[in-house]
């Protein structure tokens, strides 16, 4: 289970939690990591439920994986918004052989930046 206190940790730049048994569901009181969080790795698990609203107001996330889980549900509309989000991962739930692609899978935003001549 990823401890709910998590959420208190407001400085935390990286929560990388791959591959550490970890069941239950995402907790919502990520969504608080507001200020500096750039990467929420939590691949590998055994995660259940759909991914929390909440996530979306992680408006420095550049990294999101999720991938490896038993999440269900499709991802939620507020992670679209996420300007900052360049790499999300979130493979199709474990036993589901028919996924919505939409919904689960892994993408690469890149935006542009002045360095690439396109601003």
């Amino acid at each position: 289970m990823i401890p709910t206190e998590l959420g208190r940790l407001t400085r935390a730049q990286v929560i990388a939690l791959s591959e550490q048994a970890l069941t239950g569901r995402v907790p919502t009181e990520l969504g608080r990591l507001t200020a500096a969080l750039d990467a929420l790795v939590i691949s590998a698990n055994a995660l259940t439920g759909p991914l929390p609203t909440t996530l979306g107001a992680l408006s420095e996330l550049q990294r999101l994986r999720v991938d490896g889980n038993a999440l269900t549900g499709q991802l939620p509309a507020e992670l679209y918004g996420l300007a900052s989000l360049e790499d999300l991962c979130a493979s199709a739930p474990r036993g589901r052989a028919r996924a919505n692609a939409r919904a689960w899978r892994c993408l690469l935003y890149t935006s542009p930046s002045p360095r690439d001549g396109l601003l």
